[in-house]
């Protein structure tokens, strides 16, 4: 997956650690929504269709994050 993240636009040009360190952080979330559904701690309205869409969005947000970090250490 790392390796397949150079190929991403967004994330072109980043090096191994960068996208070692974004695909950490999108799976930690992934594997503690994942264990709070296995373990029924999610709220009704959480449905996989709901569960789907917090995943992307979250993917999206932490994704942000990092551009805006690598942006201020390169100022």
């Amino acid at each position: 997956m790392i390796e397949a993240l150079k190929e991403n636009e967004e994330v072109k040009g980043w090096n191994v650690e960068e996208r070692r360190r974004l695909f950490l952080k999108m799976r930690i979330f992934q594997l503690g929504l994942s264990a709070m559904v296995a373990n029924g701690h999610v709220p009704s309205w959480l449905d996989e269709r709901e569960s789907e869409k917090l995943l992307m969005e979250t993917g999206d947000q932490l994704l942000l994050a990092e551009q805006v970090k690598r942006k201020e250490d390169k100022q």
